[in-house]
């Protein structure tokens, strides 16, 4: 496992450089802000639990993410070299594992839960920053358009894209604190 914390081999990882820093305390939560080009500045929760109160983030990390409310829960920090690290000035500045097949996410975007993997398909949390996570199809019909899918269009709060027998599905989050998802189905997908 590439994160001392991390309780599974699937994990979502945003890398940036250290903006604002409050520390944990033993009795209060903390908050660490990562910034990278392109991208909306990610506030990131220091639960007491999990942060070293004598600890600090310095220039540019890399922070294994669990889900949370309004924003994801440190789960570990990448060291360079190892798995689960994305070197400053490799964009995107995150990335999952496992990785959606054929779709690389957009820089504007960040995965903020490790991915959600079953027998059907794997479910991916993304925060595109306040304005798109609202309706984030988009950011993906572009990005996904660009990297040779092809959009089907929206259907209600769903956008569906296909690649060969590949389909992805981007859904609009459900409200205030919560962000949007996409999903890779295991099975064939019908064309268009």
């Amino acid at each position: 496992m590439p994160f001392a914390t991390s309780t599974t081999s699937d994990y979502a990882v945003v890398c940036g450089t250290v903006g604002d820093f409050l520390k944990t305390t033993p009795t209060h939560d903390g908050s660490v802000v990562l910034n990278s080009p392109g991208r909306t500045p990610l506030t990131i929760t220091l639960t007491v639990g999990r942060s070293n109160p004598e600890g600090s983030f310095a220039n540019y990390v890399c922070v294994a993410l669990d889900q949370g409310t309004p924003y994801p829960i440190f789960a570990g920090l990448g060291a360079p070299g190892r798995e689960g690290y994305v070197a400053e000035g490799t964009y995107p500045a995150t990335l999952a594992k496992p990785a959606p097949i054929g779709f690389v996410l957009p820089q504007s975007c960040a995965y903020v839960a490790p991915p959600a993997v079953d027998s059907v398909r794997t479910l991916w949390m993304v925060d595109c920053g306040a304005d798109v996570n609202r309706d984030p199809r988009l950011v993906f019909s572009r990005a996904a358009t660009a990297q040779g899918w092809k959009d089907c269009g929206p259907f209600l709060s769903t956008e569906i894209l296909m690649k060969g027998t590949s389909q992805l599905r981007v859904f609009q989050s459900a409200g205030i604190g919560d962000f949007p998802r996409f999903a890779q189905y295991t099975d064939q997908a019908p064309a268009c």
